[in-house]
């Protein structure tokens, strides 16, 4: 039985990550209409849930305690489409990047806190939320002239 839970800055959500098996329902409240596959092998993702210690609003999701990349990628796409829509923010074609860095986020998060995987960083946002700017952490170093590649004339 595994459990882990992170926040989702700047964000007042939490999110819970757990094994099938772990008995999320004695942490969180969940409307039961939500809740499809509480026992089970089914991987899911519940939206608007609140803690009962301190009613903060969560996201749980449930994921098999063996890593599948593509499980864990459909779930935080359930996670970030959630998360945006308690929020009050919507995506459309035109707006990708409104859920893709919030699920890039989840995904990295759920790696290293759930699965124990390491990640490579793309970018030196502190919460994972803002696009990777310019430059990435593995980017190299600017030339003098400020451009890759380019020498100083």
């Amino acid at each position: 039985m595994k459990h882990v839970q992170f926040g989702v800055s700047p964000y007042p959500i939490r999110i819970h990550v757990c094994s099938l098996d772990y008995p999320i329902l004695k942490k969180v409240d969940v409307d039961p209409e939500l809740v499809h596959h509480d026992k089970g092998d089914i991987a899911e993702t519940w939206p608007g849930a609140r803690a009962k210690r301190n009613g903060a609003c969560v996201i749980v999701i449930r994921l098999p305690e063996q890593y599948d990349e593509e499980t864990v990628w459909h779930e935080s796409i359930h996670a970030a489409a959630f998360l945006l829509d308690m929020v009050g923010s919507m995506f459309t074609a035109d707006s990708m990047d409104t859920i893709i860095y919030p699920t890039e986020y989840i995904v990295r998060q759920i790696k290293q806190k759930f699965y124990k995987i390491g990640v490579k960083k793309c970018s030196k946002s502190s919460d994972g939320l803002v696009p990777p700017s310019s430059q990435s952490v593995d980017s190299p170093k600017p030339t003098p002239a400020g451009r890759r590649g380019t020498p100083k004339a």
